[in-house]
């Protein structure tokens, strides 16, 4: 993450919500909160006996430990057809959060874990290193879960759907 990028997703978000507000949507302001600590992260990891990858650390320690953005299609302006549109965006308003990471996600992440871990039910082969290398960011509504793939430390983290 650099200054320009973290500038560049600011104005993103400001775009973004800005163009929910023009078309009447309802939108949960965006909010940067100040950065995290480093010993707000060093006591997460000791709670659950996680290590946060390289890329999320910096993110929460360097530039907000929670940014809140969201948007809802009112319900009298969303389609009338039983199709798949997106009503709404974000993650229960929220971009990233600490907190919920703390509180929700690697909870969550762990019971599927036990629960699952065993079942072979999704499109990708269930091995241990599956969710042995898995760093859970949140948990979300429709009850997926995001996780960061932490299987090589020395590279940027890269996107592995769960099941």
């Amino acid at each position: 993450m650099t200054p320009e990028r973290w500038e560049e997703w600011q104005r993103d978000w400001r775009w973004m919500e800005a163009l929910a507000t023009g078309r009447g949507c309802i939108v949960t302001p965006l909010r940067i909160d100040p950065p995290a600590s480093p010993i707000a992260i060093a006591a997460l990891e000791a709670k659950h006996g996680l290590k946060m990858p390289p890329q999320l650390r910096e993110l929460l320690t360097r530039y907000s430990a929670r940014v809140q953005f969201g948007w809802e299609i009112p319900s009298h302006m969303a389609p009338m057809e039983p199709i798949r549109v997106r009503n709404f965006g974000g993650m229960r308003d929220v971009v990233w959060d600490i907190a919920h990471i703390d509180r929700y996600a690697i909870g969550n992440f762990q019971g599927w874990r036990r629960q699952l871990a065993d079942k072979d039910i999704s499109e990708e082969p269930n091995q241990p290193q599956m969710w042995e290398n898995q760093f859970p960011i949140a948990d979300l509504a429709n009850g997926d879960m995001l996780t960061i793939d932490v299987t090589l430390t020395s590279t940027p983290c890269r996107h592995r759907p769960n099941p």
